[in-house]
């Protein structure tokens, strides 16, 4: 994989961890991985997530905004983006992409859609609130993702621990201490 490749991929594995730690939904004693090749088709994993998820109680959506935040971190960081932002044609921002996309990261949000209702404009409605909420958090965090994918770029075995990333986002909310004068 090329170091552009790289770089791509472990913003869009940030985008994952920084936003599904803001949302809770992240295991605060795993860790966020990446792996250089050789790992299935993809060559990159996350392994962020509780295991048991109780639906009912709204995990589903967050569960959905963290999933989007990958891509839309990774999308956020492509060349083209910057002309338009999120208004840009995906198509031509993807065009751009050194990394691959996930097909898991897909395959999971197509399943979380589905279950969340059978009308098909509900789904839409649900997918469009949901990326919108990705994309403004995405936004938000910006320079904790950029700051959490360095640090993963430059860490042995492309492994950063969650407990990391919690302290990052903590440190993003309270914001520089002013010094008195």
């Amino acid at each position: 994989m090329t170091r552009a490749a790289l770089r791509e991929n472990a913003i869009h594995e940030c985008g994952h961890a920084v936003i599904a730690s803001h949302l809770g939904v992240i295991k605060p004693n795993g860790k966020t991985k990446m792996w250089a090749g050789g790992r299935g088709r993809h060559g990159i994993g996350l392994n962020t997530w509780f295991g048991a998820v109780d639906f009912r109680s709204g995990e589903r959506e967050l569960l959905l905004v963290a999933l989007l935040a990958g891509d839309a971190a990774q999308f956020k960081s492509l060349p083209r983006f910057a002309s338009k932002q999120w208004k840009s044609d995906s198509g031509v921002v993807w065009a751009d992409s050194k990394g691959p996309r996930s097909q898991f990261d897909r395959d999971e949000i197509e399943r979380l859609v589905r279950g969340y209702s059978s009308d098909t404009a509900k789904q839409l409605q649900f997918l469009n609130h949901c990326t919108d909420r990705a994309h403004s958090l995405v936004d938000r965090f910006w320079t904790v993702i950029l700051r959490a994918s360095r640090s993963l770029m430059k860490a042995r075995h492309f492994s950063l621990a969650n407990k990391q990333l919690i302290r990052m986002i903590a440190s993003f909310a309270n914001g520089p201490v002013a010094r008195r004068p």
